[in-house]
């Protein structure tokens, strides 16, 4: 079984959600900012044939999953307290994500960190569970995964 005790998963992430870490993170979703097109002309403008220029900017939910783990809570406590009607503001905070450099894992260099700001979780769940058949046990266990809306994302280079 992997050890996730120690704050970075097998796939060397760094997870905190305000001052709470998020600790066994096997995957971090899509990463991404969206622009519309939209299309506008004037009255010269032959129809079928319109200019297009950027119209608004939406920054895409950030999907995180990691193995359920009965003993840590974080994802579910933060759940928990926006189903049970706690206000979205209170729970507003920075979504921190690490990308820990696969050369120097034990010093802890960061490759890449991703800030979504002003986050808060949208979605909580977990995945099919299923009988367990063979393999390696980290394959048979459930995971749980949560994603997170926000304003806007920085993207930083790691030092």
């Amino acid at each position: 079984m992997p050890e996730i005790q120690r704050g970075l998963a097998l796939h060397n992430f760094k997870v905190e959600y305000g001052a709470k870490q998020i600790t066994g993170v096997l995957e971090v979703g899509e990463i991404a900012d969206e622009t519309e097109t939209v299309p506008w002309g004037d009255s010269n403008t032959v129809v079928g044939n319109p200019f297009q220029r950027a119209g608004l900017t939406k920054t895409n939910n950030i999907r995180i999953e990691r193995y359920l783990d009965p003993k840590e809570n974080t994802l579910r406590e933060v759940w928990k307290k926006l189903r049970d009607g706690t206000n979205v503001d209170d729970l507003v905070q920075p979504l921190v994500v690490q990308l820990i450099s696969d050369h120097n894992v034990k010093s802890g260099q960061v490759a890449l960190e991703v800030t979504l700001h002003n986050a808060w979780m949208c979605k909580y769940g977990v995945s099919n569970l299923e009988k367990h058949q063979g393999g390696h046990p980290s394959d048979r266990l459930a995971r749980e995964y949560a994603e997170f809306a926000g304003d806007h994302l920085e993207v930083k280079k790691g030092k």
